[in-house]
């Protein structure tokens, strides 16, 4: 599962070093995809899948969408309303109606908020500083990324 390391530089020119280590390929590790967000410019849009709410955002949804289909289901079952459905096929069918719609309508409505933490750091940014992401898919990557952003001087440097 991917994995968004994130810190905050004091400017642009305080993260040069970070961002071009890990924009090169070298042999400790491959080229990253680093993005740099400046003061008020944090947008969901921009960001990776791992660095927003999408899959808290679909969980709730589905669990939503599929309790109240049920419920919608079983009423429907049992008011006799449509000719062959009993409660149970009613709650079934119901059920996994609301759960798909619940899916769909989770995902469009997590990939634009940003995940907690790299709000709460935006909202903390002064205004020359710098926030830089760098996703990767190997926990090993991970902590490479880390140690680089920290030996460059970034700041509240973690992962989300």
């Amino acid at each position: 599962m991917p994995q968004l390391s994130h810190a905050l530089f004091a400017d642009v020119d305080a993260a040069a070093p970070a961002i071009k280590e890990l924009s090169a390929r070298t042999d400790r590790h491959p080229n990253f995809a680093v993005q740099s967000f400046a003061k008020g410019k944090l947008d969901g849009d921009d960001l990776p899948e791992s660095g927003t709410e999408v899959g808290r955002n679909t969980a709730m949804a589905v669990g939503i969408g599929g309790g109240a289909g049920v419920l919608l289901g079983l009423g429907a079952g049992m008011s006799e309303a449509i000719i062959g459905l009993n409660a149970g096929m009613g709650a079934a069918v119901g059920g996994l109606f609301g759960s798909v719609v619940g899916v769909l309508s989770g995902m469009m409505a997590g990939t634009r908020v940003p995940k907690a933490r790299l709000r709460e750091l935006a909202e903390s940014q002064g205004p020359d500083e710098l926030l830089v992401t760098v996703e990767t898919d190997d926990p090993a990557h991970a902590e490479l990324v880390r140690e680089i952003l920290e030996s460059a001087g970034g700041r509240q440097v973690g992962d989300c």
